[in-house]
């Protein structure tokens, strides 16, 4: 992390990026760094090495952060006098540079106006001190274009958390159109994808790593019919109802927290229009204003070809047309000799063949009781076969070195434990055959599952008419659960979410249990 902020840094010829964390206040530091310091820290980066000042109350806390010590170097204060003399002993080091890149913006942007107007006097005042002891002259620059460089680089976590929710979001707005009635008004139309929603986001709650979920902004979604779009994108919804021959605005998004405090949102526009009565397709107008969108993609690919010159920097460039796209960790060369070490393939869907089920045990302070937590992931297959061919396990060790307690692959059996089992540590023999399920995917940390005893789903019955049946009392079941309207799910028909508690049972070809989790049975 620190040598990705130096190379910004160097990218945009800046010599030294102060950072001011005042109780987690700055998140570029949070997430390069570390979010686990309660004191008042200053953050020094140049491009050779990265200095954090801290209190002393924070000891404890740096003793846990691994960090190579060439790399990055911590100070300690007790006091203010304390820190204005480490301050001005790492300005000397760094040769009283006169430019100080701090994270403020000069445009107004709140995405880059990290600091608040206290926090930039106060970090000015104290870094003035040491140039103007020896006479120095300094400014301080904003940092904003090197924040937008960083922001725009995901770690591969980040991508595939941003890649389930905006499938999330896309699935919540296709249920929401899909319940949508002549006849809504707007604020009608809010609630009903403030409903789904809910019922979306029950089934990633407690799997994903996500913890908790909500709007992603006060007044979510924004939902405008009709003529009232003309007020503007941003007005509130109103009684306005939606009528044949009306378009429709959608502007939602939802806001989602993991277990390590990472909060990420999603927010997406969808347009759509309510067909009259013997309509079969959108007017022209409306097509039209379709078409436009769509086409100004190919003309700005046309207007960037003629302007190719200006914005190569002033070198030759073929015109472009079309662009090679990398997937890191889902190609993999055909051979190692000739052109075949330049030539790709790409797994087709459904060979996500090895889920990796990692277990960590730590003692609990209060109770002095093992708990286990368990993580996740789908290892692409290029990498099982590189693995493989090694001799090696076909899953690789997990971020503290572990390696998977169990690997699943789609048909593997799992059993799913009752809370009195999982208690007491121990399978009641025989096993009850109806907590039995089969793998049949999984992407990213996303497993799905379906009960074993199952051939293929004759019907499915969504939860809203099933509730409606039930008086919302013995809701009816599918095979893969309450209302469940896929053909596989990640929950168990009992409300367990089964990658969490499961474990694998291997069967003979007769049938017979011969091994439940790592124990093999024995007659």
């Amino acid at each position: 992390m620190t040598c990705l902020i130096q190379n910004v840094l160097k990218k945009y010829n800046k010599n030294i990026w102060v950072m001011y964390n005042n109780e987690n206040s700055d998140r570029i530091f949070c997430k390069y760094f570390t979010k686990h310091l309660a004191s008042n820290t200053i953050c020094i980066i140049s491009t050779q090495k990265v200095y954090i000042i801290l209190s002393s109350l924070d000891k404890d806390n740096v003793e846990k952060l691994k960090y190579d010590p060439k790399k990055v170097q911590f100070f300690s204060y007790k006091s203010r006098d304390e820190l204005d003399v480490i301050l001005e002993n790492i300005i000397a080091d760094l040769n009283f540079s006169n430019k100080i890149c701090l994270n403020f913006s000069t445009m107004s942007d709140r995405n880059t106006d990290i600091m608040s107007h206290g926090d930039y006097v106060y970090l000015t005042k104290i870094l003035k001190k040491p140039y103007l002891k020896y006479k120095k002259k300094v400014k301080f620059e904003s940092a904003e274009k090197m924040i937008y460089d960083l922001e725009s680089r995901k770690t591969e976590k980040e991508i595939n958390r941003l890649k389930l929710l905006a499938d999330i979001t896309n699935r919540i707005l296709e249920e929401t159109f899909k319940k949508i009635q002549i006849g809504d008004n707007e604020i009608q139309i809010v609630n009903k994808t403030k409903r789904i929603t809910d019922e979306i986001m029950k089934l990633y709650v407690g799997s994903n790593d996500i913890v908790s979920y909500d709007m992603a902004w006060e007044n979510c979604p924004i939902v405008l019919t009709g003529i009232n779009l003309a007020k503007g994108g941003h007005s509130l919804p109103s009684t306005k109802k939606l009528f044949r021959g009306d378009t429709i605005y959608f502007d939602f998004g939802i806001k989602a927290t993991f277990s390590d405090e990472m909060v990420l949102y999603t927010d997406m526009q969808r347009m759509g229009y309510a067909l009259k009565k013997n309509e079969f397709s959108p007017p022209k107008q409306v097509m039209k204003v379709f078409n436009t969108l769509v086409n100004s993609i190919s003309d700005g690919i046309d207007e960037m070809n003629r302007n190719i010159l200006i914005l190569n920097k002033g070198k030759k460039h073929q015109p472009i047309y079309k662009v090679r796209v990398y997937e890191k960790a889902e190609k993999f060369t055909v051979g190692q000799k000739g052109n075949k070490r330049t030539k790709f393939v790409e797994a087709a869907k459904g060979t996500n063949l090895f889920f990796a089920i990692y277990e960590t045990e730590e003692i609990d302070k209060d109770t002095k009781k093992v708990i286990r937590k368990r993580s996740y992931s789908t290892i692409p297959l290029n990498v099982v076969i590189e693995r493989q061919k090694q001799g090696l396990s076909s899953a690789p060790e997990d971020e503290n070195g572990n390696l998977p307690k169990y690997i699943l692959s789609p048909n593997d059996l799992v059993y799913v434990p009752t809370q009195e089992e999982i208690n007491k540590g121990e399978v009641v023999m025989p096993i009850d055959r109806d907590r039995i399920y089969k793998m049949v995917d999984s992407s990213g940390i996303t497993a799905n599952f379906i009960p074993a005893s199952t051939a293929n789903l004759i019907f499915a019955l969504p939860k809203a008419t099933a509730e409606i049946y039930c008086n919302g009392e013995n809701c009816i079941q599918n095979e893969y659960g309450i209302g469940s309207p896929q053909s596989k799910n990640q929950k168990a028909i009992t409300g367990e979410m089964v990658k969490e508690i499961c474990f694998p049972i291997k069967v003979d070809r007769l049938g017979n249990i011969i091994q439940v989790g790592l124990c093999i049975l024995t007659n």
